[in-house]
């Protein structure tokens, strides 16, 4: 969804696992009310949006860098925040740890997590009570293969450490 509102600052604001554009309805009418345009896209998997799987932000980082670039595209001038809470705070600390555009000022990550590996790990154990070998080391394995990326690689925290933007 997008909220125009006649101002140069935008506020990309992404959603948490399970959620869509309408789940994040408070903070996105907080920043509506300071005047900001809002574009509020629905994850991979989530919402309207296309996907068979859920890429816990990983490969969703590479589609909020897209909308930035059409953001940029449509206005020069821009000045863009990324909002994200829970996995979509993931999502952005992911695309903060990219080469992004300076009208990228700054990142607002709510409770986001630090890899997608510890996220699962920490899951498995709270609500499980199943330790991690076996059952997450296979799922990695599987993950690997069908979505071409290591739940270890996928770390919010060391893409945080490439990140310029105040967070």
């Amino acid at each position: 969804y997008y909220i125009e509102q006649n101002n140069p600052i935008y506020a990309i604001m992404v959603h948490g696992y399970r959620g869509d554009s309408s789940s994040i309805i408070s903070p996105v009418k907080h920043f509506y009310e300071q005047g900001y345009n809002l574009l509020i896209p629905d994850l991979r998997g989530h919402g309207q949006s296309e996907g068979d799987y859920i890429g816990m932000g990983w490969d969703d980082r590479y589609d909020i860098m897209g909308w930035i670039d059409y953001l940029v595209s449509q206005n020069p001038q821009a000045q863009i925040i990324l909002y994200g809470v829970s996995m979509g705070g993931a999502t952005v600390m992911d695309v903060a740890g990219e080469n992004l555009p300076s009208q990228v000022k700054a990142v607002i990550e709510d409770c986001g997590y630090t890899s997608v590996w510890d996220i699962f790990a920490s899951e498995l154990d709270k609500r499980f009570s199943l330790p991690t070998f076996p059952v997450l080391d296979i799922s990695n394995f599987l993950a690997r293969i069908k979505v071409g990326y290591d739940f270890k690689e996928a770390s919010s925290i060391e893409q945080v450490k490439n990140a310029n933007q105040p967070m």
